[in-house]
Parts: structure tokens; sequence; C-alpha cells
């Protein structure tokens, strides 16, 4: 396996260097000699909210400041491999996304990993080995979204929107973290999309009820097709796009040639977390 330098100490970045036997290195205290000659190299530290009063030009000139001091260190350092960590979010509401996607970013968290991944595929396009990895939202124990789902799992009755019938975006922590090693050991194109392919959000909440003990029913929340089409073309706060999200068909490919873990056991593993020994201990120190 691939011995690389993991730059961000936050939950996925820790996950990752976890798995490689690594210890992460915090963007707070990354410096450009941190980086060993010949190691490759997996940025993690991008933010991952953009709060909403900060607006867009600040925030867009330091996260593209930070990219581009580690992967000029990363290029001086001669590393086979770099692999950015970016986010689906790029391409907006489209219904399948791989790495091959048209961007349109609705929210100024996708346009500045827009930004990022336009950085990637410029030094991709000069013959540097960099590839941006477009994650679905990525799940696992430790995260507060994910608890949140398990916990709505657990309720009699769920309003989903049009019945839940729709994919969702997702993938496992574990999985997420298996295509990062795979992208360190293979070349591969400027972008990559890292996700668990179609996941039905009905299927989803209810195999999640099950694990728990549980039997919820799903009732449908009609959202008239037109109005998310409307919404679905125009810019917006976050939280409105993530709403939006839900209740658009939205499916995030596995590019690099590896399976997902079949939903009834990533399910089982969010409500037990047995699914990684390793990965669990990462989430649960988070």
């Amino acid at each position: 396996m691939t011995t690389a330098v993991v730059v961000g100490a936050g939950w996925i970045g820790r996950a990752i260097a976890e798995s490689l036997g690594v210890t992460a290195l915090s963007r707070r205290t990354f410096r450009p000699a941190s980086l060993p000659p010949g190691r490759s190299v997996v940025v993690a530290s991008g933010r991952s909210i953009i709060p909403r009063g900060e607006g867009l030009a600040t925030p867009l000139a330091a996260e593209l400041a930070h990219l581009r001091i580690v992967m000029d260190a990363a290029e001086r350092a001669s590393a086979p491999r770099i692999i950015v960590l970016g986010s689906s979010d790029v391409a907006g509401m489209a219904p399948v996304i791989d790495g091959r996607t048209d961007q349109q970013p609705r929210t100024n968290y996708a346009l500045i990993k827009a930004a990022l991944e336009d950085e990637c595929v410029a030094r991709h396009s000069r013959g540097i080995p960099v590839t941006c990895v477009r994650l679905a939202p990525v799940h696992g124990r430790g995260k507060q979204r994910t608890s949140s789902l398990v916990s709505l799992s657990r309720l009699p009755i769920i309003p989903v929107p049009s019945g839940g019938h729709h994919s969702t975006g997702f993938v496992l922590l574990a999985d997420a973290v298996r295509a990062i090693e795979w992208l360190l050991e293979h070349p591969a194109p400027a972008v990559q999309s890292v996700g668990a392919g179609p996941t039905s959000m009905r299927l989803l909440l209810q195999i999640l009820a099950q694990a728990q003990g549980r039997r919820t029913r799903c009732v449908s929340i009609p959202f008239p097709a037109t109005l998310v089409g409307s919404l679905c073309g125009q810019r917006g706060p976050d939280h409105l796009q993530w709403l939006l999200r839900l209740s658009c068909s939205r499916s995030v490919e596995m590019d690099p040639p590896l399976s997902p873990t079949p939903l009834p056991a990533a399910v089982r593993s969010l409500v037990s977390g047995r699914s990684n020994p390793v990965l669990h201990g990462v989430a649960a120190r988070g």
C-alpha cells in the first residue's frame, strides 16, 4: 500500500490517515517542509461548511491559497499522487453525477469547491498527477448528520418528499476511504466521483429502522415537479439547496472500479459501528 501524507485532521482526514497507518497533519500546523520527498499526498483540509455571513470572496481566496500552498509543496516533493477531496455539490442538481458531469454549483460552498476542482484540472493538464474527488455525502458513526438520520428513522411515521422513491446522495465512510486508497495506487483522470450510486431514500430509512428493531412508514409529501425545477435552476442558501437535494433524485457514482457496500450492510454499520474497527475508533474520537 502507498505511504501517503494526509493534510487535514478532520473526520474524514483522520479516517484516511488511520487506515493508512499515518498521522494526519492539521491544516493549522501544516508547513510545506512537512512533506517528505516521494510521498503521495491526500488533501483533506478543505472547509466542510461556509457560513452564509462570510460571503464568497474571502473564503474562496483563503481556500484557493491553502490548496495552492499544499499542491506546490507536493510538486516540489515529487509526490507520485495527489488526491484532493472535493464535493459532488459542484454538479448541483444533476440526477447522475460522475467525474464527467458538468459543474452547476448552486451555493457558495459549491462554488468554492468548483474553483478548487478547476485548480486540480488545470494542474492535471500540465502533467501533475492530481485527482480531485467529488465525494457524495459521507456517512458513518461520529458524524452529526448521520446521527440525525439514524434518529429520524426511529419515528413511526416519516414524511418524505414524493414518497421517497427517488435516489439520494450517499457513501459510507469506509467505502470513501477504500476509494481514496485505490486512487493513491492508480493513475486516474483529473476528476473522479465517489458515491454509492442509486440509493433509495425510502429504502434507506426503512432498513435503518429495521436495523434498530423499529417499524416505520414513509408518508409522501407532494412536491410539485414544476416548483422543484424552478428552484433547482436558481442559486440559493445552502439549507434550501440541501432540502432540494433531498427532494430530487440524485445518484453519485463510484468512478474507481470498486463495489460500494450493499445498502443493508452499510446501514447495519451505521447502527452497530462494526463496519471497520479502525474507522469506528477514529469516528468515536471525533
